[in-house]
């Protein structure tokens, strides 16, 4: 502990060595003894001493912080003089519309003026009219329209066809040929080379403008029914 130690005579109600209350008198400008011994008091209440004497840095501290404590407040001054007046303030927004006035009463008719002059044709066309009278038929055939699109695939089978000739047929020199009875030249129906083989003969029956079944072999034997 550094500093000469200063003897603490009561720990309730210490009081500084007259010096230093003189000190925190001038500090404390306008207060009374008795108000300084009561911020000596409260520091000191606030701020509890160990051991039975105060350093002089503790008294240093304690005098700086009980001098920030305000004094009492003083007596009001006298009112000073009236200032100029100011300059005239800006004019104020508008106020709100007042609401609507009631409605007035309808006022006499006028004299029909004179005819303004024609204005110019217009050329947004008017709405259609209603439709006339059906007129009489016509017995002039009009003209022939456009061919329209092609409608979809039949699903119902159409007419049974004429019948048509009937086969006639004939080995030629290399083949088996076949024609329309009525024209006159033979077409290769299956080259006899193919039909030297040895063995069963392969035959298909269809009926009368049939077709020839998917996956038939070679060389077979296509016969179809005359009616």
């Amino acid at each position: 502990m550094s500093g000469p130690l200063i003897p603490q005579v009561d720990r309730t109600t210490f009081l500084f060595p007259e010096p230093t209350m003189a000190a925190l008198r001038r500090v404390m400008s306008g207060a009374t003894p008795e108000q300084v011994n009561q911020a000596v008091a409260e520091y000191l209440a606030a701020n509890p001493v160990e051991g039975d004497f105060v350093t002089q840095e503790y008294v240093d501290q304690a005098v700086a912080t009980i001098s920030l404590t305000p004094g009492p407040r003083g007596a009001d001054g006298a009112p000073g003089a009236p200032g100029a007046d100011g300059a005239p303030g800006s004019d104020g927004a508008d106020g709100a519309d007042g609401a609507p006035g009631a409605k007035g009463d309808t006022g006499a008719t006028g004299s029909q003026g004179i005819q303004g002059i024609q204005g110019p044709a217009s050329t947004v066309p008017g709405p259609q009219g209603i439709q006339g009278p059906v007129g009489p038929v016509s017995t002039v055939p009009g003209p022939q329209g456009a061919q329209g699109p092609v409608g979809p695939v039949s699903t119902v089978p159409g007419p049974q066809g004429a019948t048509g000739p009937g086969t006639e047929m004939q080995a030629g020199a290399s083949a088996i040929q076949y024609r329309p009875v009525g024209t006159t030249p033979w077409n290769d129906l299956l080259p006899i080379a193919g039909m030297n083989v040895p063995g069963w003969t392969r035959a298909v029956y269809i009926p009368k403008g049939g077709t020839v079944p998917g996956g038939t072999p070679a060389y077979t034997l296509i016969i179809e029914a005359e009616a």
